[in-house]
């Protein structure tokens, strides 16, 4: 019962919308866009979807987009008023287990917003699949935006030959690109939501960690980074999205100079007093393909040090301090006591960050968005 409730639910919300005179129609355009997110979460990808949300919103189509979350509750996308959410949990089970149904669900709501007319953008690889049947039928109307690095083989197939059939394929990062081997995509660099305040040097005194507290991201090493630092006139403070697991501080001496944080979102908070963000991500483990934080890093003027990750380089550009591919944590502590040491590297790279930090603006997303949507359908949102 609860399943055809959903259902119901889901196909209502549709039909509504195909029936409901949209303001784009009433001025003359009719154009309106679905962005469609399999899951929410507090990640990369999700706030690229809403941030693209918001800015489609002031687009010159006059007509607000539709986002269509597949599972939500939890996560930047559940935060916008509007969205429709097919079910709420947070449970990574129950999400796998419904997620073949969603997909079928979803499958039906495609034939009502490519009859509408509508455009359709599919957040992430787990979108993909419903690009399929609608690319058959309006093929430049669709946008399929991956963030993912590593792929399955199946869906790299399935993407080559949604681009062949006319679908906009759209990456994040000329290295992402590279190792998908999709070379006529786009690139769609991810954009910062907050407008930061400056942070002054003179109490910038914290180095940073972002993300989840796992080996792949690195945070085992950010941990054995502090303890090789201490001595130094710095705090580490690691912002974590979840629990640090027990098992896996068994063996891990926890130094003095670092502070756990969990469940901040508000980058204001992250990033107040930031000296250095450490991007530790282990490249034998994971690809990265764009690195929101590095980005959002030096949007507030703080400059980045990675663990070798090429497309985080591509991110940050000179405001990068220094990439070692060694998982040394005396490496690491070494790079951060030259540049504690040494003011004015500190003055010039906040400048560097300034001004690169324009590359991550609403403005720069904007055209990079509009000439995209431009190459495939001749329509200008801007």
């Amino acid at each position: 019962m609860t399943l055809y409730l959903l259902v119901f639910n889901q196909m209502a919300n549709a039909g509504q919308i195909l029936s409901s005179p949209s303001r784009a129609a009433i001025n003359g355009k009719n154009v309106q866009f679905v962005i469609v997110c399999p899951f929410d979460a507090f990640a990369g990808s999700q706030a690229s979807a809403a941030c693209l949300y918001s800015v489609l919103c002031d687009a010159d189509t006059r007509s607000d987009p539709i986002m269509s979350v597949g599972f939500g509750g939890n996560g930047f996308l559940s935060r916008i008023n509007k969205a429709q959410i097919f079910a709420r949990t947070s449970s990574s089970l129950l999400r796998k287990i419904a997620y073949p149904f969603w997909l079928v669900v979803a499958q039906f709501q495609m034939f009502f917003h490519i009859a509408a007319g509508r455009h359709i953008w599919l957040n992430t690889i787990h979108a993909l699949p419903l690009g399929l049947v609608p690319a058959l039928f309006a093929p430049t109307r669709i946008f399929v935006h991956i963030h993912e690095g590593l792929v399955p083989g199946f869906m790299l197939v399935l993407a080559r030959l949604l681009q062949r059939l006319g679908v906009s394929i759209i990456c994040v990062s000329a290295a992402q690109m590279k190792k998908l081997r999709l070379y006529s995509s786009f690139i769609l660099q991810n954009m910062v939501r907050v407008a930061p305040d400056p942070i002054s040097l003179d109490i910038a005194n914290r180095v940073l960690f972002v993300g989840e507290p796992t080996q792949a991201k690195g945070f085992d090493l950010f941990v054995s980074v502090a303890n090789a630092s201490e001595g130094l006139p710095v705090e580490f403070h690691a912002f974590l999205n979840k629990e640090v697991n027990k098992d896996f501080l068994e063996g891990i001496i926890m130094p003095s100079n670092l502070c756990l944080h969990h469940n901040v979102t508000d980058p204001r908070e992250i990033f107040k007093n930031g000296l250095l963000y450490l991007q530790l991500s282990d490249t034998s483990l994971i690809f990265e393909t764009f690195s929101i934080s590095s980005a959002e890093a030096i949007c507030f003027g703080i400059p980045v040090v990675t663990g070798g990750a090429e497309a985080v380089s591509e991110v940050c550009g000179p405001c990068l301090v220094g990439s070692i591919p060694s998982r040394d944590p005396h490496e690491f502590a070494k790079l951060i006591s030259g540049y504690v040491r040494s003011p004015e590297s500190a003055i010039a790279y906040q400048q560097l960050c300034r001004e690169r930090a324009r590359l991550f603006g609403a403005a720069l997303f904007r055209q990079r968005l509009s000439k995209i949507v431009f190459c495939s359908t001749g329509l200008m949102l801007f």
